[in-house]
């Protein structure tokens, strides 16, 4: 008689572990279209919570995952989440790229997009989680 109780708190832990097999909408503040700055440009970094707190998992992520500047543009990238700040790099691109980051506070890294047209790859860090990869084109 007690088979039945237990095996339905099993199943519920495993789906709480695992996590449900529904596919996730995107989240509340994330755009499917690039964004396009000039001359100026605010990019938001959120993590999205899954069972409070990261215990399970979180999925960090910008709202714009393409950037659209003119050459020069100020970047400012900003961490929303209360419980969540930058690395020690913070916003990461590559030494070639031209972009020249820096960093203001564990909240916020500022970056001016350099004189060099192209696509540029960059990295967002933040402390204790997986590294996100979005894109600024530089116009």
């Amino acid at each position: 008689m007690l088979g039945r109780p237990i095996a339905l708190v099993i199943t519920a832990i495993i789906f709480i572990l695992v996590g449900t097999q529904v596919p996730r909408t995107k989240p509340v503040n994330k755009h499917d279209e690039p964004q396009q700055c000039h001359p100026n440009c605010n990019v938001e970094v959120r993590v999205e919570k899954f069972a409070s707190d990261c215990v399970f998992k979180c999925l960090t992520y910008v709202d714009y995952d393409v950037t659209v500047v003119a050459k020069g543009t100020t970047i400012q990238w900003d961490v929303k989440d209360a419980d969540h700040e930058f690395a020690a790099n913070g916003i990461a691109f590559d030494q070639t790229s031209g972009v020249k980051c820096t960093t203001v506070n564990n909240k916020r890294v500022t970056c001016d997009s350099g004189q060099t047209e192209g696509v540029k790859k960059y990295t967002v860090n933040l402390k204790d989680k997986d590294p996100l990869d979005p894109w600024v084109v530089n116009n």
